[in-house]
C-alpha cells in the first residue's frame, strides 16, 4: 500500500501506452499533484494525413483516457480537452489535458467509477479545525513533542456522513534521519451509504472548503485524495484493509501556509459543532451557494478591484433577492420596518426608478440591506444610508456597463476599495446571521471590520469624493 500511497503524492513523467476510443497510442504523462498539472503527450509517425483525431477535438468525445504506464499501473484520464498538435513530416505529436486522474483504476466508463468513501487532505485548515496533532512540553530540561489525534463526525444529510480528523507525514519514527520535517493536516473523510459517484464527493469537499474559507479568508486546497468501496479490498495477516485508488485533479494545490492567526475568524469548527451550526450550513447551502462563491472571488489576486467590487454588490444582492423577490411584498414589508424612519421610506417609495419598475432595484434592496433589520453596532444615519446606495448603484452601472451618465457618479482609487470593505462588512454579518449566530456573536466577529472602516473615515471619504 505504500506504493500507491507515495503515486498520489509524487510528480513525475511516465511513458505507457494510452487508449483513445479504439486507438492504442504510444505516450508520456506528466503528473503533479502540487500544482494540478494532468498531460498527456501522444506520439505516432504516419506518412500519410493523419485525420482520425479530427472528429475527436471535443471535449464530450473524449470523456476518459485509459493507459497502462511503462511500470504496469494502470489508470484512467477523465474530461480530457486536446490543447494542441504538431507535425513535422510524418511525425506527429498531440498534447492532452486532463481534469481528473485515478490510479489503479480498471477500464471503466466515467458514469461507472463510484466509492463507497473518499478521503482528502486539505492545506491551511488545521488551526480552524482546532485539531492540531502536535504540542511541545519541557521535562527534565528537555524539550519534548507528542502527537495527540482526534476526530469530529457530523452528518450533513441521512446518506452522508463527514468525518473530520488530524494526520501528519510519514516521518522517521526512531527521529534518527539528519533532516526531519513535521506536517500535520486537516482530514476530510466522506463516507456514503452506498455507491456514489465520485463528482458528488467532489462537490461535498467544496461545500467544506467553502465553509473554511468564507471563516479564514486563507486560500485552501485539496493536496491529496483517494477512493475506496467496499468491494475492494484485501486480507494481512488476520485485518481486511481497502484498496485505495489515489486521485489527482487539476484543481490540486499544496499552498501550505508557515503562520496562521486565528484572531479574525469568523467562527472555528469547535463552535460551529458545538451551537449546532454546520447542520444549517449543509442545509441551506445549496441556498446560499452563489452568495459564498461571490464573495470569495472578491478576494482572488488575479481578480482586479472592479470585478471584484461587482462580485461583492452580486452577492448582497443575491443575500436580499432570497428573501424578497415579489415587489408588493418587500414594500409592504419596509412599510412596516421603518415606521420611525420616515425618510428612508419616503426615498425608496418615491423614487422614480422603483416605482416605474416592476421588480425590486438595485437601490432599494441596497437602503434596505444597510438599513439592517437586526441590531448591528452600525449607527449609519438615514442620509448616509441613501447616499451610500446611490454611490453603489452608480458604480455598480458603470463598472458593469461602462454608461458614460455614470462615470462621474461612480467611486473609483481608493475610495473604491473602501466601499468593497463596508460591502464586506454587510456580507459577514448577513452570512452569519443566516447561519444562526445571535446578535452579540456577529457584532464580536465583525467589530474588527467595523473599526477598520472607522479607523480610516472610510464613509466620510466616500461622500467626500462623491461631491458631499
Amino acid at each position: 500500500m505504500l506504493v500507491i500511497v507515495m503515486r498520489s503524492k509524487l510528480s513525475a513523467t511516465i511513458g505507457g501506452k494510452w487508449q483513445i476510443l479504439d486507438y492504442n497510442l504510444d505516450g508520456e504523462l506528466t503528473c503533479i499533484p502540487d500544482t494540478g498539472e494532468i498531460t498527456l503527450v501522444i506520439h505516432y509517425v504516419d506518412y500519410f494525413p493523419f485525420k482520425k483525431f479530427q472528429k475527436f477535438n471535443k471535449v464530450s468525445d473524449i470523456k476518459e483516457i485509459w493507459g497502462v504506464t511503462s511500470f504496469r499501473q494502470k489508470c484512467v484520464l477523465l474530461e480530457c480537452q486536446f490543447i494542441s498538435d504538431y507535425s513535422f513530416n510524418a511525425d506527429h505529436e498531440l498534447t492532452i489535458k486532463a481534469k481528473y486522474l485515478i490510479w489503479d483504476m480498471t477500464k471503466v466508463k466515467d458514469e461507472e467509477i463510484k466509492f463507497n468513501k473518499m478521503s482528502f487532505r486539505l492545506t491551511n485548515s488545521l488551526l480552524w479545525s482546532g485539531m492540531q496533532c502536535y504540542n511541545s512540553f519541557k521535562k527534565d530540561d528537555k524539550y519534548l513533542i507528542s502527537c495527540d489525534f482526534g476526530e469530529k463526525i457530523i452528518k450533513s444529510d441521512l446518506k452522508t456522513e463527514i468525518k473530520f480528523c488530524a494526520t501528519i507525514n510519514s516521518i522517521d519514527g526512531f527521529m534518527r534521519a539528519e533532516k526531519i520535517e513535521l506536517y500535520q493536516y486537516l482530514e476530510v473523510i466522506i463516507k456514503k451509504s452506498e455507491l456514489t459517484h465520485y463528482t458528488e464527493f467532489l462537490e461535498d469537499i467544496k461545500k467544506v472548503i467553502n465553509l473554511i474559507k468564507l471563516a479564514t479568508n486563507e486560500e485552501v486546497n485539496i493536496n491529496e485524495i483517494c477512493g475506496y468501496r467496499n468491494d475492494k479490498t484485501y486480507v494481512c495477516g488476520d485485518k481486511k484493509y481497502y484498496y485505495e485508488f489515489c486521485m489527482v485533479t487539476n484543481e490540486m494545490r499544496n499552498n501550505i501556509l508557515s503562520y496562521c492567526d486565528d484572531t479574525n475568524y469568523l467562527y472555528s469548527l469547535p463552535n460551529m459543532i458545538s451551537e449546532g451550526k454546520i447542520e444549517v450550513w449543509f442545509k441551506t447551502y445549496n441556498d446560499y451557494k452563489n452568495v459564498y462563491e461571490l464573495y470569495l472571488l472578491s478576494y482572488k489576486d488575479e481578480v482586479s478591484s472592479e470585478i471584484s467590487f461587482i462580485y461583492l454588490v452580486q452577492a448582497l444582492e443575491l443575500l436580499h433577492r432570497i428573501k424578497f423577490k415579489n415587489k408588493n411584498k418587500f414594500m409592504k414589508y419596509l412599510k412596516n420596518k421603518l415606521q420611525d424612519k420616515k425618510e428612508l421610506w419616503d426615498n425608496i417609495r418615491e423614487n422614480s426608478d422603483q416605482e416605474d419598475s416592476r421588480y425590486i432595484i438595485l437601490r432599494s434592496r441596497l437602503i434596505d440591506m444597510i438599513d439592517c433589520d437586526f441590531e448591528i453596532k452600525n449607527d449609519f444615519k438615514e442620509e448616509t444610508i441613501i447616499k451610500l446606495a446611490d454611490i453603489i448603484t452608480n458604480s455598480r452601472n458603470y463598472y458593469t456597463h461602462f454608461s458614460e451618465s455614470k462615470k462621474e457618479k461612480c467611486v473609483r482609487k481608493k475610495s473604491l476599495s473602501y466601499v468593497m470593505e463596508i460591502l464586506r462588512y454587510f456580507i459577514k454579518c448577513y452570512a452569519l446571521k443566516e447561519l444562526g449566530f445571535d446578535i452579540n456573536y456577529i457584532n464580536e466577529k465583525t467589530e474588527s471590520s467595523l473599526e477598520y472602516i472607522r479607523y480610516y473615515n472610510m464613509i466620510e471619504k466616500i461622500l467626500s469624493e462623491n461631491g458631499d
